[in-house]
């Protein structure tokens, strides 16, 4: 027996229908039931309200197997529905069955330092090279170093006798498609290939550097999408290029 609470934050009553997927997160496999005699109650959620539906799995799946511990970074999830798994009508909810199995923590592998390109560095103005020399994960520090880079530009600008204007936006582009079917990865579908890449408007690089002279300046990168876990496909973190 699971006890789901649900709260209902919305201006229309939440019906649940009577059927879930049982997923595995390391997997994204769905765990297939004996037969399909999942019980529900108290499926109906008024609007603006909270409830707690009851979901009887006993007769539907083998309990000795979702009872087998798994690891701590693993778990099952049910994906619950009011309108078939269609986009936006459905929900995740996490379930355990057991206590997990604690995994062993490896001692944390140290991250090299990033080191800049020194051809590139070259390119850059005398007093905005220290900016893009060094890297660091601390957030409070990367954004402490962005705000002085972007006070450093707006002096060097104010001293030029130029007209400055701001970069053209990226917004627009200008692409010919080939024609051509681009295979990135043979082990997905051919229809879902451009999935796997992404095009956005970034104020910063790959680097968490500023790319332009203010916060409001972007470039258009593309990214690639590497999976989080195994069978997914669409999705993932997106790594830009």
């Amino acid at each position: 027996m699971v006890f789901v609470h649900v709260e209902n934050r919305s201006d229309k009553d939440l019906h649940f229908q009577p059927t879930l997927k049982l997923m595995r997160w390391s997997t994204g496999e769905e765990v297939e039931p004996l037969s399909g005699k999942v019980s529900f109650r108290n499926t109906k959620i008024p609007a603006h309200s909270s409830g707690t539906m009851v979901i009887d799995l006993s007769e539907a799946y083998d309990m000795a197997l979702l009872e087998t511990p798994l690891s701590d970074n693993d778990w099952y999830y049910f994906v619950l529905t009011n309108n078939n798994f269609m986009f936006g009508q459905d929900w995740m909810c996490t379930v355990k069955f057991a206590q997990p199995i604690p995994t062993q923590k490896d001692d944390p592998v140290p991250i090299p330092p990033v080191k800049a390109d020194p051809e590139l560095i070259t390119k850059i103005t005398e007093e905005l090279r220290p900016y893009f020399e060094s890297y660091t994960l601390d957030v409070s520090e990367r954004n402490r170093l962005s705000d002085e880079y972007l006070k450093l530009c707006r002096q060097l600008l104010g001293q030029l006798d130029a007209n400055v204007v701001s970069s053209v936006s990226p917004m627009e582009l200008n692409l010919i498609d080939s024609g051509q079917s681009v295979l990135f990865d043979p082990t997905v579908p051919e229809d879902m290939q451009l999935q796997l890449t992404g095009l956005h408007r970034r104020p910063t690089d790959g680097y968490d550097k500023i790319i332009g002279s203010s916060a409001g300046e972007n470039a258009m990168v593309l990214s690639a999408y590497i999976p989080q876990r195994k069978g997914e496909i669409d999705g993932g973190v997106d790594i830009p290029l």
